[in-house]
């Protein structure tokens, strides 16, 4: 009797100060904000199903809705999820809650489950035998054992809900000895307690024989208790928090209870478990579950009640950052160097990728540069509104949106415009993180690093202004950048200096040398091409900041072409004739070829002459006549003394003249005079080109 009584006398003790230590917490239950259930969750649909959905806390256009599962004895609960809303393995998923369980410790019951199942029975699911729904310790998801003459442990399992995985919250210690009461789950555990195991498994139930009774009704059967953590009080009557984070990859499924109380500080039972979970179990060939939450109650029982907060299916939304510099026309990425002055565009896309609910009450805590000075603040959304904001003053920009996103209206645009103040010095402007949220979801995005240049006023000053070249030779020009706002050195490859004839680059450069503030440069250009007489040379200077110089004028004077041939054919022949007997005179015939190339400017003179030599035959025996130039009806013998048979003056900076087209039915023939003998005769004619007055 004495151990008897020292045992009571401990647990009352005990649990006086566990009483007496919650108290405070106890005089104000602050209920915390969540979702709407709206295509999300509804009561499951076995029959005399307690759960419901009661009105909890307004927050902004929004009510959260409070699911209760019970409220009175012998009652079973549950809520599962509704189509579009499965929980899908193959993706990572967050899931957090609140749950509270009425102020009462030693009279609780019976405690409640989250739970992911493929049953057959959808959301008809619950733990069933042939005389009715698995109260008390079952909590509706796990096998009832109210049949003390059951001696398979399968029989029991069956009696679950099948392909399933269950994290019970148990409030009541179901400890009895005697078989067939369903009384038995917990005899190896302290207190309430949080467990996981496999409802449809039996290998998740121990089969237990009470001795010197009658054979066929001495079995009972007591629950493994996967990842338990025992000794956890729930029945404060305060609302604990519960996170739920499943990696696709590993099937690993982390669990946390009590990480933050309403508050936002830690629990005070905080812990956390990560479990391997068996996805065979579940029998799902695409991998998509329904889920949600079941409780039940017995002759013991309190009030249970869960808030989500968190669901994957919710709203699935990214923000994103485009910085554009609106003077380069240009994004601005990580390492970017943007001038000071310029013109810059932030526009923070929030877009709503898909969902069960729309997303309001939309709030961005946004951090700008300081070292812009911004003009103008709006929100553009999809569905043509627009929103107007103060222009901001400070580093931090919050903002809320007052048009929620939904499919309907899926894009909402928030675009500040700036420019960047002027600096003296190479300013960094630093990552920063940028969050738009509300209570059902977080995006983030992060703003890239970038520097903001000081502006540089550079001048390019050519070392001459006018250069001479000869007609056909390329040229080396040369000069000095300086940048006369002298804020940053110069650097050899931070400067180009490029060349233009007639806005088409011919040449380009970096610096040569460099100290400090100035720099000269050389280049040599390819100005072969260029025709007799005077050409503008443009340069410019531009560092890698598009900083540019004004344009600087140089004159390229191109004196001194070439005269000479182009084309001289190596042989002409002049028609037949037929012998009268009288001088007779033929004309050439359209193989012949003079072309005469004058590269020396307009103006520019030439004359040409020719020699002839005697004509003869294959037997060497001269023709009886002569060549001749013929001119305005005058016809002059060529012999060996040179005569002019063509002079010209150019029109143009470089002309190409066609001899034989000039002279048309002119210029040279042949004579034969009435001595002549039938033959072929041959002889040279030598031209000679000159520059003349």
């Amino acid at each position: 009797m004495q151990k008897v009584y020292w045992k009571w006398l401990l647990f009352i003790i005990a649990s006086l100060g566990i009483l007496k230590a919650m108290t405070p917490a106890q005089a104000a239950v602050k209920t915390p904000n969540g979702l709407s259930m709206e295509n999300l969750f509804a009561p499951a649909t076995f029959n005399n199903n307690s759960a419901q959905l009661l009105p909890g806390p307004v927050h902004g256009s929004e009510t959260t809705q409070i699911i209760q599962l019970t409220n009175a004895k012998d009652q079973v609960g549950g809520v599962w999820s509704l189509p579009g809303n499965e929980f899908d393995l193959n993706q990572d998923n967050h899931i957090s809650m609140w749950i509270k369980m009425a102020d009462a410790v030693k009279n609780a019951g019976e405690g409640m489950a989250f739970v992911l199942h493929n049953d057959p029975r959808g959301r008809s699911a619950v733990a069933q035998d042939e005389n009715g729904k698995g109260k008390g310790e079952s909590l509706g998801v796990w096998g009832i054992d109210n049949d003390k003459r059951e001696d398979d442990v399968r029989e029991i399992a069956k009696t679950a809900i099948q392909n399933s995985w269950a994290l019970e919250f148990d409030n009541h210690l179901n400890q009895s000895k005697k078989n067939g009461r369903g009384d038995s789950f917990d005899r190896q555990l302290k207190g309430q307690h949080i467990a996981s195991d496999y409802p449809g498994d039996y290998h998740a139930y121990v089969q237990q024989e009470n001795e010197h009774i009658i054979l066929s009704d001495k079995f009972r059967y007591e629950m493994r208790h996967q990842t338990n953590v025992d000794r956890i009080y729930f029945t404060n009557g305060q609302w604990r928090h519960v996170s739920l984070d499943w990696r696709a990859e590993t099937h690993e499924m982390t669990y946390e209870f009590d990480d933050i109380d309403v508050n936002g500080n830690l629990g005070q039972s905080h812990f956390k478990q990560v479990e391997t979970i068996d996805t065979n179990q579940f029998a799902s060939k695409d991998g998509k579950l329904t889920w949600g939450m079941i409780g039940t109650t017995s002759e013991v029982f309190q009030p249970q009640q869960v808030i989500f907060d968190a669901v994957p299916n919710l709203i699935k939304a990214k923000t994103t950052l485009a910085i554009t510099n609106e003077t380069q026309k240009k994004e601005v990425n990580t390492g970017a160097r943007v001038r000071a002055t310029d013109h810059l565009k932030y526009a923070y896309t929030v877009k709503y990728r898909s969902g069960l609910q729309s997303w309001s009450d939309i709030e961005a805590d946004l951090n700008l540069p300081t070292t812009v000075d911004w003009s103008s603040a709006e929100i553009k959304y999809t569905n043509g509104k627009t929103q107007k904001l103060d222009k901001p003053t400070d580093q931090n920009v919050k903002v809320k949106l007052d048009q929620p996103l939904s499919k309907d209206n899926q894009l909402a645009v928030i675009i500040f415009r700036g420019q960047a103040q002027a600096v003296t010095a190479v300013t960094p402007i630093t990552s920063m993180n940028n969050v738009v949220q509300t209570h059902k979801l977080k995006t983030e995005v992060t703003a890239p690093s970038y520097d903001l240049i000081p502006a540089r006023g550079l001048e390019v000053t050519p070392a001459k202004i006018t250069y001479r070249q000869k007609k056909g030779q390329s040229l080396t020009i040369g000069g000095q950048v300086k940048d006369t706002l002298q804020h940053t050195p110069l650097a050899v490859d931070d400067v180009k200096v490029t060349a233009y004839l007639k806005d088409q680059e011919i040449g380009h450069t970096v610096l040569k040398t460099v100290d400090g503030h100035q720099g000269d440069f050389e280049m040599k250009l390819d100005t072969r091409e260029l025709v007799v007489g005077q050409h503008t040379l443009s340069l410019q200077a531009v560092d890698r900041d598009q900083h540019e110089s004004e344009v600087a004028k140089v004159t390229i004077e191109v004196i001194g072409g070439e005269l000479a041939f182009q084309t001289v054919g190596s042989s002409g022949t002049f028609a037949p004739v037929k012998l009268t007997g009288k001088t007779q005179a033929a004309i050439r015939q359209a193989d012949w070829q003079l072309k005469i190339r004058d590269e020396r400017g307009s103006g520019s003179r030439w004359q040409l002459k020719a020699t002839a030599s005697e004509f003869v035959n294959e037997k060497k025996q001269a023709l009886r006549g002569n060549v001749y130039y013929r001119h305005q009806n005058h016809d002059q013998k060529i012999g060996s003394e040179a005569i002019i048979v063509d002079e010209h003056a150019t029109k143009n900076d470089e002309e190409t003249h066609d001899v034989i087209d000039c002279w048309e039915h002119e210029g040279l023939i042949m004579k034969t005079n009435a001595g002549a003998v039938s033959g072929n005769y041959t002889g040279t004619i030598k031209w000679t080109l000159a520059d003349a007055p």
